[in-house]
C-alpha cells in the first residue's frame, strides 16, 4: 500500500513538473512570437513610409517638370518674336542676301564635288576592308586561346610578386634593425639580458618610458654604432697620448652601454652603471663628448694637480679615459639627442667577445652589407617580376586590341553598305548644290520685285517662304506646351489623391506597430532574454556567503524580490556553491550560477637563512577559520617568476613553519605560501601570499 501511494505521488510530481515546463515553454514561445510580430509591423511601417516618400518625390518631380514646361513656353514665345524679326529682316535686305547666297551656293557646289569624290574613295576602301576582315576573323579563335594562357601566366606572376613583396618587407626590417641584430648575435648577454637586470632592480618605469625606447632604438642603429666605434678610436688616441694601452671593444659592454645610455635618457644620472658595477662616462648635448670628458676636465686636473670634484666640476670622466687599469670598453651614441655613454672595465674582466675597433667595425659592416645584398636581390627579383608582368600585360593588351579592332563580317558588310549610301548622299548633295546655284542666280535677278504684302512676288524665294513657315513652329509649340501644362496639372491632382491614400496606409501601419509593441510588452520575459552578471569566487568567512548579481533586461536593471528572487545552496564551507535566480512578475524562468569558496589565506611572517637551506614562518590561520583548511603549501624557487619550483606541504593546521634543506649555498630563493582544503578528493587553494626572498648560506 505504501509503495502505491509513493508511485501516485511521483506521477503527480512528474505531471506537475511537466505542466510547469510546458507552461514556461508556451510563454517563451508567446514572447518571441510577439517580438517577431513587432519587428514585422515595424518593417511594414518603414515600407509604408518609403512608398509615401516616393510618391511625394514623384509629385515634386512632376511639379518641377511643369515649371520647366512653363519656362519652355516662355522661350517659345521668345522664339516666335525672333522668327518674326527674321522675316522682316529678309524683306528689308533681300537684294544683299541673295548676292551672298550666290557666293554660298557656289561654295556648296565645290564642297559637294569634293564630297562625291571622297565618298567614291571611301567605297573602294570599305570593299578592301571587307575583304581583309574575312581573313582576320579566322584568327580570332586562336587569339582568344592565347589570351587565356597569357592571363594564367599573369596570375602566376602576380602571386610571385606578392611573395616577393613579403620578402622585401622582411629584408627591409632586417636592414633597419641590423645594428640590434648584430649586437644580439655577438653574446648571450645581450640587450635583453641587461633589460632584465634593470627590471629586477626596480627600473621598470625607466624601461617603459618613451624616451628610453626612442634612445635605445637610435643607439642600436648601425650608423650610430659605427659612430660609437669612431669615438672609441678617439678615446684610444687620447690614451696613447698618455702612454696607456688601447681599450678593446667588449660585445657585452656594448650591450650594457646601450641599456645604460637609454636609462640615463629618462633621468640624467649614473643609474644603471652601479648596478652592473662598471665605470661610466655620460654626456648630453655634445657633438663630441670628449670635449667635456677630456678637454675641459684635463684643464681642471692640471689646475688642481690631480683628481678634483666640487659641485658640478669633476675630473672623474678624464680619469676614466686615461686609467691604465681599464682594458675593455663599450660605447653608445644617440645622434638625434646627442646622448653619449662609455663603459669601462678592468683588463681582467669580460675576457670573451673582445675586439679591436676595426674588427668590430668589419663584423658590423659585413652583416649590414649582407642584409643590404639580400634586400637588393629581393628588390631586383621584384623588378624582374614587374618587367615580366609588364610584358605579359602588353601582350594581353595587343591581343585585346586585335580583337577590338577586328569587326565581324556583319560589321564589314554594314560599313560597305554605309559607304555606298554615302556615295548616294554625295551625289544628291552635288545635284542639290547645282540646283541651289541655279536658284540663287534666279533669285538675284528677281529680288528687286519682292513686296512684303504680296505673297506671289516672293514665291521663288525659299528663304522668305522658310522664314514665314518658321513663324509657325514656335506658334505650334506654344499651343502644344499649353496643352501639356494642363495635363501636368491633372497629373498633380491625381498624385495628391494617391499621396493622401498612402498617408492613410502609413498611419494605419503606425497604429498596427503601436498595438504590436503593446502586445510584446505585455508578454512575460523568459530567462533566456535576461542578462545576469558574472559572480566571483569568495574566501571562507565562517558565515554563509551571499552573492548579489546584477540582473538586467535591455539595459534596464531589474529589482530583487520584485522581478526575481535569489537562492543560495552550499554557500558556507569551502567548495562549490550555487546561486539560483528565479524570476517572477513580468519575468519567468530560472538561471543557475556557481562560485568557489576558497580556504582562508595566510602570509609569510619571516624567512631565515640556513646553511644550504632556509626556514619559512607563516601566520597560522586563526581558530574561527581553521576548519576551512586542511594544511599549508610552501613553494620556493630560484626564479622570482617561479619558472621552476619545488613545493613543501604540511597537513598540520597549527603548523607555522617549514625547514627546507638541500638547497644551493649562497643562492637567493623566492618563497610564497598558501592554504589548501581537501573536499571529497578535490583540492581547493587560497590565493598565494606576497613573495619574499632570502639568500642561503
Amino acid at each position: 500500500m505504501r509503495k502505491k501511494i509513493l508511485s501516485v505521488l511521483l506521477i503527480v510530481f512528474i505531471v506537475a513538473t511537466t505542466m510547469t515546463v510546458k507552461g514556461f515553454a508556451d510563454s517563451e514561445t508567446e514572447y518571441y512570437s510577439a517580438l517577431n510580430a513587432y519587428k514585422q509591423s515595424s518593417e511594414k511601417e518603414n515600407n509604408a513610409k518609403k512608398n509615401l516618400e516616393e510618391a511625394q518625390a514623384q509629385l515634386k518631380q512632376v511639379e518641377e517638370l511643369k515649371a520647366s514646361m512653363q519656362e519652355e513656353l516662355e522661350q517659345a514665345k521668345t522664339d516666335y518674336n525672333a522668327a518674326q524679326e527674321r522675316t522682316n529682316y529678309l524683306f528689308n535686305n533681300i537684294v544683299q542676301i541673295t548676292k551672298d547666297e550666290v557666293t554660298v551656293a557656289t561654295q556648296e557646289f565645290n564642297v559637294a564635288v569634293e564630297i562625291k569624290d571622297n565618298a567614291t574613295a571611301d567605297l573602294q576602301a570599305a570593299q578592301a576592308h571587307y575583304d581583309e576582315v574575312l581573313k582576320i576573323t579566322a584568327n580570332n579563335e586562336n587569339i582568344v586561346n592565347e589570351l587565356a594562357v597569357l592571363r594564367e601566366q599573369l596570375k602566376e606572376k602576380q602571386n610571385q610578386l606578392v611573395q616577393v613583396e613579403n620578402e622585401i618587407a622582411k629584408n627591409q626590417a632586417d636592414v633597419d634593425n641590423a645594428g640590434r641584430i648584430f649586437l644580439d648575435g655577438l653574446t648571450s648577454k645581450n640587450i635583453d639580458y641587461y633589460i632584465e637586470i634593470a627590471k629586477n632592480n626596480n627600473l621598470t618605469p625607466y624601461l617603459n618610458s618613451t624616451k628610453f625606447k626612442k634612445t635605445l632604438k637610435n643607439c642600436t642603429e648601425a650608423e650610430n654604432i659605427k659612430k660609437a666605434l669612431d669615438f672609441i678610436d678617439n678615446c684610444n688616441q687620447l690614451r696613447e697620448n698618455h702612454n696607456v694601452s688601447a681599450l678593446k671593444v667588449s660585445a657585452q659592454l656594448m650591450n650594457a652601454s646601450m641599456v645604460s645610455n637609454s636609462i640615463s635618457a629618462y633621468s640624467f644620472n649614473h643609474t644603471f652603471a652601479p648596478i652592473i658595477n662598471i665605470g661610466e662616462n655620460l654626456a648630453w648635448g655634445y657633438i663630441d663628448p670628449f670635449v667635456g670628458w677630456y678637454d675641459e676636465e684635463k684643464i681642471l686636473y692640471e689646475e688642481h694637480g690631480g683628481s678634483y670634484s666640487s659641485g658640478n666640476e669633476t675630473t672623474g670622466h678624464y680619469e676614466n679615459i686615461i686609467d691604465s687599469r681599464y682594458g675593455v670598453t663599450g660605447f653608445a651614441w644617440d645622434a638625434d639627442y646627442r646622448y653619449a655613454q662609455q663603459s669601462f672595465y678592468f683588463d681582467s674582466g669580460y675576457t670573451t667577445g673582445r675586439y679591436t675597433t676595426n674588427q668590430f667595425r668589419t663584423k658590423l659592416n659585413n652583416l649590414v652589407n649582407e642584409f643590404n645584398n639580400i634586400l637588393q636581390a629581393s628588390q631586383a627579383k621584384r623588378e624582374n617580376i614587374l618587367n615580366e608582368i609588364a610584358v605579359i600585360e602588353l601582350k594581353i593588351a595587343e591581343k585585346e586590341d586585335i580583337l577590338k579592332g577586328t569587326p565581324s563580317l556583319e560589321t564589314a558588310q554594314k560599313a560597305l553598305n554605309e559607304a555606298e549610301t554615302n556615295i548616294e548622299i554625295a551625289v544628291q548633295k552635288f545635284e542639290q548644290a547645282e540646283q541651289n546655284l541655279e536658284n540663287a542666280s534666279w533669285r538675284k535677278e528677281n529680288a528687286v520685285s519682292v513686296e512684303r504684302g504680296n505673297p506671289e512676288s516672293y514665291q521663288g524665294f525659299d528663304d522668305i517662304l522658310s522664314a514665314v513657315a518658321a513663324e509657325e513652329v514656335p506658334a505650334n509649340r506654344i499651343i502644344s506646351l499649353t496643352a501639356s501644362i494642363e495635363n501636368k496639372k491633372q497629373e498633380i491632382s491625381s498624385l495628391e489623391i494617391q499621396i493622401l491614400e498612402l498617408r492613410n496606409t502609413y498611419n494605419a501601419a503606425v497604429e498596427a506597430k503601436k498595438k504590436a509593441k503593446e502586445n510584446f510588452e505585455s508578454c512575460k520575459v523568459p530567462a533566456s532574454a535576461v542578462k545576469v552578471s558574472k559572480i566571483y569566487n569568495k574566501t571562507y568567512t565562517g558565515k554563509y556567503i551571499y552573492q548579489a548579481p546584477f540582473v538586467t533586461y535591455n539595459g534596464k536593471r531589474l529589482t530583487r524580490n520584485v522581478d526575481y528572487k535569489v537562492y543560495h545552496s552550499k554557500h558556507l564551507n569551502v567548495g562549490i556553491a550555487t546561486v539560483t535566480i528565479k524570476f517572477m512578475g513580468d519575468y519567468e524562468g530560472t538561471v543557475k550560477k556557481t562560485f568557489t569558496i576558497r580556504p582562508k589565506g595566510t602570509y609569510i611572517r619571516s624567512l631565515a637563512r640556513r646553511t644550504r637551506g632556509l626556514t619559512a614562518r607563516w601566520a597560522v590561520v586563526s581558530k574561527p577559520y581553521r576548519t576551512s583548511i586542511s594544511g599549508y603549501q610552501v613553494r620556493y624557487s630560484r626564479s622570482p617568476g617561479f619558472k621552476t619550483y619545488n613545493t613543501y606541504r604540511t597537513t598540520r593546521k597549527t603548523g607555522s613553519y617549514a625547514k627546507i634543506s638541500r638547497l644551493r649555498k649562497n643562492t637567493r630563493y623566492y618563497v610564497k605560501v598558501r592554504t589548501f582544503r581537501k573536499v571529497r578528493g578535490k583540492y581547493y587553494y587560497s590565493t598565494w601570499s606576497k613573495i619574499k626572498s632570502v639568500r642561503t648560506r
